[in-house]
Parts: C-alpha cells; structure tokens; sequence
C-alpha cells in the first residue's frame, strides 16, 4: 500500500498542533503541540511519516512511536522533556524541535518497524464524560438506560458532579459558553459491555501498555488519568472482540435482547475511517433502527482530518461558524446524537470538546447542528 504523501501528513500534523497550542491552552499541552509543530515543519520528518499507509493515520502513528521510542532509549537532551510520574510538566524550549527531530532521523529504521507493527489507539479516558453527558440525553428518553462510564466520577467546573462517587478515578471537564451541559442524574447499571477493536490493547500487558500509554499525549493529567483508568479495567474488564467493528456490529446488535437499548459508541474511530467505511456505518445503524430502537453517540473530529475538514462523521449538518473554529483554531471534537424510536431517526450535534475530554462547549440545539436521518 502506498505512503500517504506529505501534504496530508501536514495538514493532519498543523491540525493538532493548533488544536494542542490555542490560546489560553495549559502549559503543559506545551509538548504536544511542539512535537507535531515539530512534525508538520519538517521536510525530513514529513518524509519518514509519508511512508506510513493513509490508513495507519501516519501523523499519529509517527509521533507515537516517536515517543514509544524515546521512553525506551532515554535519549540525552530530549527525555528530560517528557513528564515523569508525580513530577510537574517539564518546560518546552528552542532546543526541544532539534533534539526531537535529531533523535527521529537517527533512529528511522527503527521508527519504520514500530509503525509497521503498530497501530495508533488514543483513548484519553477524559472523553468519557462527554459521553456520559449524551447518554444522560438519551436516559431521559429511555429509562433504564445503561450509562458506560458509570465507573468514574465526572466532576464539571461549576461543582456539579455525577457518576461514581467512590471511584478512585475523579476526570475533570471545564464547559464554556452560555449553556450548561445537563448532569445526568441516576446512573443504571450496563448489561453489557462490548467492544470491537481490529488490534487489541491489553492492558495487563506491559508492552502494549506502554504502546498504549505513548499513543496518548506526554502530558501529566492525561498519562496520571490512563495509568488509573487502566488499573480500573484491568480489575473490571469487558468483553473485547478482535475484528472489524463494521463487519463485527451486525451479529453484535442481533444478540442484544429486545428490552434493551443498544448503544453504539465511537470516540475518535469514525474520523480514521475511510469515506466509504463511514458511509456503511450510517448505512448500519439506518437499518437496524428501521427494525428497533437504537442509538449511536460519536465523538469525532470533522473529516477530512486536518486543515479541511467540514464534515461530520454521522452527516449532520455542521453549523458554519463550527467549521470556521475548525479550520482556524485546530482540530476538536463534535458530541453527536443519533437516535431511532419506532423507526424514526434523528440527529443532533450536542456539543464541541477539545481532544483531551477536559474542556467543552454545550450547543444551543436550535443552531447546534440537526438532521432527519
């Protein structure tokens, strides 16, 4: 399969590091975005990325093994960079881009053998809240709804709390903007808990867990919440299937009783997909919620990835001003909503929420981004 071609890779790169660098961002998303700034400035660098498949997300893919490698060689002069367990975030200076891409170019070959047996997977587990709030949507108009992340305990900048409240885990969202997300209140149990992924990560595993752990941005809060997360799932696993999730969720759907409520659930896969694998997707869930109520909640950028995107992943409209922050100010998220009650489908963008999961902004749902599905 052929590279993905520089332009694409600097476009997805610019992206991030836009999105990781906004102004008012904590200095300590400092690192995230020098190393893709790093990236997406660097014909060298952008070389070595291209080769990667379009499919295998070269940008993410790269700078994750970038950083899988560091954490292993501990390389003078860049190491000191990235944030050590219980110490603060280290400062980001002049020498960071020389020193990051002098250690990529020594060490290309390997880079290469990582990135070909690898496959990107960041699951910041703060995204979780902004899921709990659409699944508290949707428990409103089904009662009994299962919520996912009833393991963690959400806490929102005005005070307002919900989940577990004795969970050692406690994920923190700031929401700006004139309209407060709505709290859910009751969490009900989970029937059940399946998920699909075509590669894997076991988190009792001590090299996937460090894979895993460099696919996530080097920043203090995001690796302290995935080293508890992963300490949660490794005492409480679900149950994960190896395969495609398109191909996988038919038979998925069919063993799901008729009482309960299926709930798909997409946080940062959809916009990796390729447009016709997307297409299929909303072609699924169409016609499962022909024959049975049914939801599907995404959290995903706008596609195309990077500089152009406009698009959202479940094809609701997508109100311009959103596209305009899009272009402008770095990739971010859009919390959507579709729902199938008695056959009628539905669709609405609830909110905009930063890649981390710890900042947000709930929409006005007459200007939000609506649609019959």
């Amino acid at each position: 399969m052929n590279g993905a071609g520089t332009d694409p890779v600097r476009g997805q790169a610019t992206e991030i590091a836009r999105g990781w660098s906004a102004p008012g961002a904590p200095a300590s998303w400092a690192l995230t975005a020098a190393i893709f700034d790093a990236l997406a400035h660097d014909e060298d660098l952008l070389a070595l990325a291209a080769d990667v498949p379009a499919d295998r997300l070269p940008a993410l893919l790269f700078c994750a093994s970038a950083g899988y490698l560091i954490a292993e060689r501990e390389p003078e002069g860049l190491i000191g960079y990235f944030p050590t367990e219980g110490d603060p975030q280290p400062a980001v200076d002049a020498a960071f881009e020389p020193a990051f891409r002098g250690f990529c170019l020594d060490h290309r070959d390997e880079l290469a053998a990582v990135c070909a047996r690898r496959r990107y997977q960041m699951n910041d587990v703060a995204r979780t809240t902004q899921v709990a709030l659409a699944l508290g949507v949707v428990g409103r108009r089904h009662p009994g709804l299962g919520l996912h992340p009833d393991r963690y305990r959400h806490l929102m900048g005005d005070g307002r709390q919900f989940g577990d409240a004795r969970s050692r885990l406690t994920l923190h969202c700031e929401s700006d903007g004139p309209l407060a997300p709505p709290i859910p209140g009751e969490m009900p149990p989970i029937e059940a808990r399946i998920g699909v992924d075509v590669a894997p990560i076991d988190v009792t595993d001590p090299d996937d867990l460090r894979w895993a752990r460099a696919c996530l941005p080097p920043e203090t809060g995001s690796l302290d919440r995935f080293d508890r997360a992963a300490r949660l799932v490794a005492a409480h696993p679900g149950h994960l299937r190896r395969g495609d999730a398109i191909e996988e969720l038919p038979a998925i759907l069919d063993a799901i009783p008729d009482d309960v409520l299926p709930v798909v659930t997409d946080t940062y896969p959809a916009v990796f997909f390729a447009d016709e694998q997307r297409r299929r997707l909303r072609q699924l869930v169409r016609q499962w919620g022909d024959v049975r109520d049914l939801v599907w909640i995404s959290l995903d950028p706008l596609v195309p990835l990077g500089v152009e995107g406009r698009h959202s992943v479940q094809a609701l409209d997508v109100p311009e001003n959103l596209v305009t922050e899009y272009q402008r100010d770095g990739v971010f998220a859009l919390l959507g909503l579709v729902s199938f009650e008695h056959g009628h489908g539905s669709g609405t963008l609830l909110a905009r929420a930063h890649p981390s999961g710890t900042r947000m902004r709930w929409l006005d749902q007459a200007t939000g981004g609506a649609a019959a599905v």
